[in-house]
């Protein structure tokens, strides 16, 4: 009988607890939701890694270090079409969205021989939202122009 009620009681405790987080989410609350980073843009093959009219290939399979305070946070890579889709959970989103950007580590040499093979394109990133998806609080980032530095 005392394991009956301890269950009796118990039991909504539980319920409660696990549809809390549903509930702060819909209510505007983020408490309960996963801090993601989402990093969306292009990279092109050339002298800048922008677009400069239509004829601008993309700079394909180039690694990009996602970096903050000089540090490397992570790393991803351009798919075939130049495009950056990065998305990972990511503590430090405040210091991402403060400082900061993209490097690109291949040399502009790597997709047209007749481009430097000295420098990296580097670029910072800026802020564009948040967004909610399937227990995900997504910040959204994106390159603001990448420029050719010599490092």
């Amino acid at each position: 009988m005392a394991l009956k009620l301890t269950l009796l009681l118990a039991l909504p405790m539980i319920a409660l607890v696990a549809i809390l987080p549903t509930g702060e989410a819909q209510l505007g609350g983020l408490g309960g939701l996963v801090p993601t980073i989402q990093v969306q843009g292009k990279l092109y093959c050339t002298v800048d890694g922008n677009m400069r009219g239509s004829q601008n290939p993309p700079f394909p399979n180039a690694a990009i270090n996602v970096m903050s305070g000089g540090n490397v946070v992570s790393t991803t890579i351009t798919n075939e079409n130049g495009e950056i889709n990065y998305r990972q959970a990511q503590p430090l989103i405040g210091d991402l969205k403060a400082e900061g950007y993209l490097f690109v580590t291949p040399p502009l040499s790597t997709c047209n021989a007749s481009l430097p093979s000295t420098g990296r394109l580097v670029s910072s990133m800026s802020y564009t939202g948040n967004n909610v998806v399937g227990g995900l609080n997504i910040t959204n980032l994106v390159p603001t122009g990448f420029q050719l530095m010599n490092i």
